[in-house]
């Protein structure tokens, strides 16, 4: 039962001073006074009770229930302690060996002395049998404690080899990571000067190598780096000019070829014409398709001969406009 009263509420040593004051017979207004006058008691009482002292009626009270709790606490503490003491003593007077194993061996010498008187005092052949039977009771439940009690040794002594084997492998691996956590930066340290040389091996570039091995190799940030984690532009300054110049390069020629292949796959703009435009517009016969023999010779008349003015062409006759029964032909 947890109690809540002005005495229940200090602190545990001064409960613990108040109840051996009680224990030896103190006075109840001295260790009213006593209280009072203690400054972790006055702040107590003005931080929960209002300020208010305390009184021989809260004195009476704690006597009456938790000095009473107090005091069998420590007749329990007391025996305990006893207990331990004696099993101490006795363990030591039977040298680390368990007193029922000194028992048992006591018991089997009673047994075998029992068994030479009976078998020396009957002479009964009949009675002798019996009595040798229910000793034979008696020796096989012996034997199978004894049996019991090897096995519990053994396994006694196979989980104290497994104890062994798991501190040993527990400080084998605590040696390992010790060791690892000093070889660790010195080779980490290695690497992020290799890695420096290869992104150019200014400082920059040193920073950079540096924060990539602390983040590879799990070490704390400023290990090896000097500063905070670099940023995108000093990291992309890192790198030699010349890669920069290929990337680029390769970006925009994957740009143009995107581009080109994007105007291949798109369709030819095509216009539908109606029967008004198709009645309207003249009919003009398609142009053979020419050789490249053919182009270079139509090239060659088209161009006049030096010297000589060309003259100019008659106007072409619009053909016939072509009308619906035409086209039915």
């Amino acid at each position: 039962m947890s109690r809540t009263g002005k005495i229940a509420r200090l602190p545990k040593q001064i409960r613990e001073q108040l109840n051996h004051r009680l224990q030896d017979g103190q006075p109840g207004p001295e260790l009213v006074g006593w209280l009072n006058g203690l400054p972790e008691v006055s702040q107590l009482l003005a931080a929960r009770f209002g300020a208010r002292p305390v009184n021989e009626v809260n004195l009476t009270e704690w006597r009456q229930g938790g000095f009473l709790d107090w005091e069998r606490h420590q007749e329990a503490r007391a025996l305990v302690c006893n207990v331990a003491e004696r099993a101490q003593d006795l363990e030591w007077e039977a040298e680390g060996e368990a007193i029922a194993d000194r028992l048992a061996a006591l018991l089997a010498t009673e047994l075998t002395l029992y068994a030479e008187t009976v078998l020396r005092e009957t002479a009964d052949p009949k009675e002798r049998w019996n009595r040798l039977q229910a000793m034979l009771r008696e020796v096989s439940r012996l034997r199978r404690e004894d049996h019991r009690a090897a096995r519990v040794a053994i396994e006694r002594e196979r989980w104290q080899s497994e104890v062994d084997q798991r501190q040993q492998e527990q400080l084998e691996n605590e040696r390992k990571l010790a060791k690892a956590r000093v070889l660790t930066p010195v080779f980490a340290k290695a690497e992020a000067n290799a890695l420096a040389e290869v992104l150019g091996g200014d400082a920059e570039a040193k920073e950079v190598a540096a924060y990539v091995m602390e983040q590879q190799h799990d070490l704390k940030p400023g290990t090896l780096s000097k500063g905070p984690t670099p940023s995108k532009a000093k990291a992309q300054d890192a790198v030699p000019k010349k890669k920069q110049a290929k990337v680029k390069a390769k970006k925009r020629a994957a740009s143009a070829a995107r581009r080109r292949l994007r105007n291949r796959r798109r369709p030819a703009p095509s216009r539908t014409r109606t029967a008004v435009e198709e009645t309207a517009a003249p009919a003009t016969p398609p142009e053979p398709d020419l050789e490249p023999a053919d182009q270079l010779e139509e090239a060659g008349a088209a161009q006049p001969p030096a010297g000589k003015t060309e003259s100019p062409d008659p106007a072409p006759q619009e053909p016939p406009v072509e009308g619906p029964e035409t086209r039915a032909n």
